[in-house]
This record gives C-alpha cells, structure tokens and sequence, in this order.
C-alpha cells in the first residue's frame, strides 16, 4: 500500500512541478534550455568554460549536460531540487571528488556519465553511500577515470544502484569485480572500451568475472590485452556477444581456448576479433585449432577485419559451428589456397564480406597457363548464401564462362572498385542473383552474352567503366547486351563512353524504373521507351545531346500520364534553332506539368549565344523561333505571320524569304535578313530568294532589302490562278535548285 502511496505523490508531483516551472524563465543566462511538448526542459551547458555549475535550473529539467568545462565539484543541494531530472551528465571536467549527499533527491535519474574527469575509482572519490538513492539508473558511465591495480570497482558504492543495466568502466591491472556486485541482477552490458581512456589491463584473472555471471554483452575493445586466464569466461551463464579487437596477436590462442569454458556456449553468438596489434610482421594464419574451439558455441556472426590474415588453413572452415551465417574478413591479404573451395561447408551462412582483400597471388585456374577462354568452369557457394562482398579488393581478374552452383538463394554480389576485365561469361547459375554492382571496374571489354543468365537482376550497376569502347558491342549499340533483363527496374551506365544506343537496345526493360546514362557521349537518343511504364527517372545529363527525339519525347509524356517521371538533360549541348522547335515547343509545353518535370538549363543558338531557359525565357524563344523559322527541308508552310526564313538543313543550303506588308515595317524583317546574309558570307554563296505575296511600295521596303529587289528581282506569288500557282512552284523549285 505504501509502495503504491508513493507512486502516486510521485506521478502528481511530477504534474504540478511541469506547470509550476517555467523552462525559459529558469534557465541559466549560460545555458540553453529547450521544453518539450509535455513541457519537460532539456538545460545544455556544454563548452562554456564554466568553473563552477551554475546556482539554480527549472525545476522540470529533465536532462542537464554540464559537460566540457572546468567544473572541479559539485556543491551539496545544487541540483537536490531536480525531481524529475532523468539524464545527468558531467563528462570532460576536472572533478576530483563527489561529496555523498550531491545525488539525493534525483529520484527519477536514469542516466548518469561522470566520464573523463580526476576521478579515482575508490571510495574517497566514491563515498559508499552515494548511490544510495538512485534505484531507477540504468546506465552509469565512468571511463576515462583512474583505475589502481587490484580494484574492486567500488563494489559496496556501485550495489546500491540495483537497476542498472550498462556499465561504462575503465580497466586496469588485475580487476575483479567486487561482491556487492551479485546484487546488481539486472547487469547485462560492461564496456571497458575507448580509444582515449587509460584502459590498460594486458591481463585479465580467472575471477575477474565472478560476481557478474548474468553479463551478456562484454566489449575489451582498446585494453592492451595479451592474455587472458583460459576460464575467465566460465562464470558467465547467458554471455551472447565478446568484443575483443585492438588488442595483441596472443589473443588468438587466449581466446578460442577461454570460449570452450562458457557455461552455455550455445547461447554465444557474436564475436568481433578485429585490427589485432602483430607481434612480427608476418601475417596470420587461421588455424583448424582457432575454428573448432568455436565449434560447440552458437555463433552466428564473426568480425574479423584488418587482421593481416593471409590464409584459413585446410578444414578451418568446415570445422567452423553450423551457426553461422554472418562472415566479415574485410581488409587482409589473403593468399589464395584450396580453402576457397570449402566455402561450400558453411551450410548456413547468409553473408560473405572480404572487401578491400590484396591477394598476391592469382586464382588457380585463372593463371594464364591455365585460363582457356572457352572452357566453362564451375565453383559452388553454400546454399545459404545471400550476399557476397567483394568491394575494393583491386582483384585484377577476368570473368571467364563460369557455373556457379548451389547459388539458388544468391540475391545481391558487390564487385565494385576492382579491376575484373574482360566480363566474357556467359555466368550461369545466377538467376535468382536481384543485385549485381561491377562498378569502377575499368573494363572496356564485354560480350553479348555476359548477361544472358541473369534473368532474375532488379538492380545492375556498371557505371564508371569504359563498355562504350568495347568493339564490336558498342558499335551495334548495345543492341543485345540487356536482352534477357526483363525484372530489371534500375540500370546505371553512367561514366561509361558509351556513344551510342541502338533504338532497340533497352526493348526488353519493360520493368525499369531508373536509368541513369549520366557522363557519356550521346549524341542522340533515339531509343525505344515506350514500353517502360513504370520509368520514374531518366537521367542523360552531361552527355553532347542537341535535343530529343520526338519518338522519346512523345514516349517520356506517354509514360508520365501513368505516374510522376523526372528526366535530366542538363548540361549538354542543346540547340535552339529551327531543327529543334517542335522539341522546344513540346518543352514548353510540358514545362507545368504536375506528373513530369524535365530538368534542363540552356540552349546555344545558331550564332553562339547561349539563352538559358529560366522562367519566360523559353516562351520567348519558342515564340522567337515560330515567328522565324517556317519550314523544314525547303517546304513552304502556311502560318499566321507575314514572313518566314527556311534555315539550312542537311542536304539543303537555300534560304527562302516571304516578304508582306506589313511585316517589312517590323524590326523583325531586317533582323532575319541580316541572318539570311550571314549564311551568304559563310557559305560565299548567294542564298537569298524574296517571294512577294503582294504589291508594297518602294518607301515602306528598308534600304538593303529594296537593294536585294532591285539588284536581284524576286517571285511573285500568285493569289487566285490555280496554273501560275502550279507555275510558281516549279520557278520557286529551279530557284532553289540554281542556288544549290
């Protein structure tokens, strides 16, 4: 009943106390306080140069950082008031002691870090009773503190603390956690790792555990240890995961020895063994010793990065635990052996990661008095196997016809950053593989058929190789490189110098959502899109486009009607004359379009001058470019203005110019006969024909055009006979035929 009593005058207090106090009113001139929602204050005091804390907080702080100052102590009664003060922390000061009275009242503490200050873990810094009314702390930090040999870590003060559940601790010499630990029941966690404590333990007893037989998780990170007593981890009863990297090559033997006396080896799960300090320069073999004292434990994951290992001896790796399915031996430098081949016995491995691996020395049969070209060869993976990395291991190999077998659970292979070349194949035996990233791998040489099995791909990453050199392949522009792709939804090419791309060289990615040829040497892409309703992005930015062809942009709208598409043509080399004003104008069109947004921001025009297409601008020139330009390959086409120019064409170097009344009055007129004269000064050919569609006097024509009439003559276009009609044409024809 009296349990009950108090929680209750506790939860109220907690309310009145949250309406009483003012957050920002309270707070510290020093300080910066923020409130909750629920009106909960958060007091930060970090980095101020402070010397002594200050005098009073709100009363409804909840989390109070008084860390990086100059604080050497904490007076009695300062933060007694702090009933609802959940997080405490005074990390990086100059604490020397902790008077044992500094604490009571923090009823509702749940963290509290003194870390890296003058503290000695001993009952002078430590009072026994100082803890005594912190029942609700789950997690108290210490590191960085000054741990004397033969130290009990200030067992009779840390026991009152009978909730807690991480403890953060530096190590030293020849520790053992004291009695008054049995009482903490709920302990589970002990982390004497960081890289700038003065965690030196080098040796670790037989007892040093004893009174903490419920730890689950146990990190030595950083603790210069060279040895450890074979039955250290005897006492612990459900010890799930060890830490034990950046320490000495000895562990090697130390541990494997010490996990073979767990009480519950089964329940063992999670080692990581990394960066191990070497005694010699020589590098580290994994023996069958090192593996089967694994065996009888439950490990499902294994860290063993940047150790120098150079090779797992023979059945080191079936005498590994059936457990396992995580495995990371990233950065060693492997030498390869037989072993390769006993990859097969982990029959419940999920994950392979030996990324960033210097091997020296070459698979076997790819040496090149072995490696025929035209041999298939085989290699089996387990079962199991889900991922396999191979990122940034400068491997210098090609991908011959390969099977590989057992690979029906396969669903992602990282090989970017290596230098696997050429990519013959075809690879069979991956068709359930979705993820496939060969990028940065400079290749310049693949064949048709590489991807022919990979019929289950959803992502293929080659960007950043040079497949757009690749002989013959390139040049029938990729037209049966991706046939068998149809689950394929993203597609990166980019960086490739890829120059062209047939129109049916993407016809089978009915599925793809991205396709990224950002950094090539496109010129044109006519390729057929149509059929991929489910594209959202396309990107052809930086590449040397001068427009899109009405056959993709017609097939980029056609597919934005299904659902939001963005394309990128940014940065190329667009053009903005008459070739490509129905491009232009579809731009133009499209420019408000809820589901489409196409990503441009320039265009040159004929002279040089470049006009960015921002807001009104691409309406200017699309208005520009319909009032000049009037036809396309010598076809005279009726429109609302008075006046048109046919600029050049392949094939056709003439230009035509219609004159009326009252355009030869608009600036207009002198303007687009200055650019038919320059073509003239270009071409040193007279390329200038006037057709006149009515009488205009002499007096309304500028000076240069009357000279062009005068000296040249000119056709006049007949309104109402049908056979000077005829007649005209044929004239206008054999102009246009002369000037050529």
């Amino acid at each position: 009943m009296r349990h009950i009593f108090i929680i209750i005058f506790g939860y109220f207090l907690k309310i009145l106390t949250s309406v009483i106090a003012n957050c920002q009113t309270d707070c510290p001139v020093v300080c910066h306080c923020t409130e909750d929602k629920f009106q909960h204050c958060t007091v930060t005091c970090t980095d101020k140069n402070l010397t002594q804390i200050p005098s009073y907080f709100p009363e409804n702080t909840i989390s109070l950082d008084l860390s990086r100052n100059h604080i050497k102590r904490i007076p009695p009664d300062i933060i007694k008031h702090l009933n609802l003060l959940e997080v405490l922390k005074v990390d990086d000061n100059l604490l020397e002691y902790l008077l044992p009275n500094i604490f009571q009242g923090l009823w509702s503490l749940r963290e509290l870090s003194l870390e890296y200050n003058r503290l000695a873990i001993n009952y002078s810094s430590f009072p026994i009773n100082l803890f005594r009314n912190l029942t609700e702390v789950k997690i108290l930090k210490l590191r960085g503190n000054t741990v004397y040999g033969n130290t009990n870590f200030i067992d009779r003060t840390i026991s009152h603390l009978t909730a807690l559940e991480d403890l953060y601790i530096s190590g030293g010499p020849f520790f053992m956690f004291g009695a008054g630990y049995k009482n903490l029941t709920k302990l589970k966690y002990i982390n004497f790792a960081s890289k700038r404590s003065n965690s030196v333990i080098r040796y670790i007893t037989k007892d040093a555990f004893k009174n903490v037989p419920r730890i689950t998780h146990l990190n030595l990170d950083y603790c210069h240890l060279d040895r450890f007593n074979a039955y250290t981890l005897s006492f612990f009863e459900h010890l799930h995961l060890l830490r034990i990297s950046f320490n000495k090559q000895k562990l090697l033997k130390e541990i494997p020895r010490s996990l073979r006396h767990l009480k519950l080896p089964s329940e063992f799960q999670t080692l990581y063994f990394s960066n191990i300090k070497l005694n010699v320069g020589t590098g580290i073999v994994i023996t069958e010793r090192f593996t089967k004292s694994l065996q009888k434990t439950g490990l499902k994951k294994i860290v063993l990065n940047s150790n120098h290992i150079e090779i797992l001896s023979w059945n080191s790796i079936p005498s590994l635990p059936s457990t396992l399915e995580y495995a990371y031996l990233r950065n060693n430098k492997f030498t390869y052996g037989e072993y390769i081949f006993q990859i097969k016995f982990l029959s419940n491995i999920k994950l392979i990661d030996i990324s960033m691996t210097l091997s020296y020395r070459e698979l076997p049969f790819i040496r090149s008095k072995l490696f025929i070209r035209d041999v298939t060869y085989s290699f089996t993976i387990p079962k199991t196997l889900k991922t396999l990395l191979l990122q940034g291991c400068q491997h210098k190999l090609p991908i011959p016809p390969l099977h590989i077998r057992d690979a029906n659970a396969i669903r992602l292979i990282n090989a970017t950053n290596n230098l696997f070349c050429p990519w013959s194949g075809p690879v069979r035996g991956l068709e359930q593989l979705q993820i496939l990233d060969l990028s940065h791998n400079q290749c310049n040489n693949i064949s048709n058929e590489f991807f022919t099995f990979f019929t289950g791909l959803r992502l293929l990453n080659i960007e950043n190789n040079a497949i757009g050199i690749s002989g013959q392949v390139a040049e029938e522009g990729f037209s049966r490189t991706f046939l068998n792709l149809t689950n394929l939804k993203e597609l990166y090419l980019s960086n490739n110098h890829i120059q062209y791309l047939s129109n049916n060289s993407l016809l089978q990615l009915k599925s793809l959502r991205i396709l990224d040829l950002r950094n090539n040497l496109l010129e044109s892409f006519d390729v057929k899109i149509s059929h991929m309703l489910n594209l959202s992005y396309l990107d052809l930015s930086r590449n040397i486009l001068q427009e899109l062809s009405e056959n993709t942009f017609n097939a980029i709208e056609k597919i934005s009607e299904y659902h939001k598409l963005t394309v990128n043509i940014q940065n190329n080399k667009l053009k903005c004359g008459c070739a490509q004003i129905r491009f232009l104008t579809w731009l133009h069109k499209v420019r408000n379009s809820a589901h489409l947004k196409i990503m441009y921001s320039k265009c040159t025009y004929r002279n040089g001058t470049v006009w960015k297409l921002k807001g009104n601008q691409l309406v200017r020139i699309v208005s520009f470019l319909n009032h000049t330009c009037s036809a396309l390959i010598g076809i005279i086409i009726a429109i609302s203005f008075d006046i048109w120019l046919v600029f050049p064409v392949p094939g056709l170097q003439t230009h035509t110019l219609e004159s009326g009344r009252y355009f030869v009055e608009s600036k207009w007129c002198m303007f687009e006969y200055n650019l038919a004269k320059m073509e003239y000064i270009h071409t040193e050919r007279n390329i200038v024909i006037i057709v006149v569609l009515e009488q205009v006097p002499h007096r309304q024509l500028p000076l240069p055009l009357l000279e062009q009439i005068k000296n040249q003559s000119y056709i006049e276009f007949p309104k109402e006979n049908a056979i000077a009609q005829e007649m005209f044409w044929k004239n206008l024809k054999h102009s246009i035929q002369l000037k050529d």
